[in-house]
């Protein structure tokens, strides 16, 4: 494969990302897909949450996801990854999309599939994690994908 060039290359007039590695999945290609199982872990950042509920971003596939460290080891958890739009009239994120997971005791990490940006402005994706048998639900805040959102919703 090729070297990281970093931008992207333009055929046909299709947008096609660059990576070091491949992806299986870009965009909204990634939606109900697993991170791992596309590749898209090899480049993620944390964007948002602690070990409890992490907001995980990958750039090459342009998706989000939901990974927890901490309530796997608990039973009757549910991990979820939701992707919204921003309504700017109404301060809240409608049109709301969600992707969950629940998982079992003894497991040491667990995340969501994908829900991959479709690229408007107002897109933002939240990141939450609900013990059922314990502390409640916890937040990881909502993250504006780019800059049509206020970051503090």
């Amino acid at each position: 494969m090729a070297a990281f060039v970093g931008a992207a290359v333009v055929s046909l007039g299709l947008v096609v990302p660059t990576s070091a590695f491949a992806v299986g999945c870009y965009g909204s290609t990634c939606d109900n897909k697993g991170p791992v199982a596309m590749g898209c872990n090899k480049d993620a950042v944390n964007v948002r949450g602690t070990t409890e509920v992490m907001l995980t971003y990958s750039k090459a596939c342009n998706a989000y996801w939901v990974f927890s460290t901490w309530a796997p080891q608990f039973w009757d958890s549910t991990l979820y990854v939701e992707r919204g739009y921003y309504n700017a009239t109404t301060k809240q994120y409608t049109n709301i999309k969600r992707l969950q997971i629940a998982f079992s005791p003894g497991e040491t990490a667990e995340w969501t599939n994908m829900l991959g940006s479709y690229g408007p402005n107002n897109e933002g994706f939240l990141g939450v994690r609900d013990w059922h048998g314990g502390d409640g639900v916890k937040y990881t805040g909502w993250h504006c994908h780019k800059r049509g959102c206020p970051p503090w919703v």
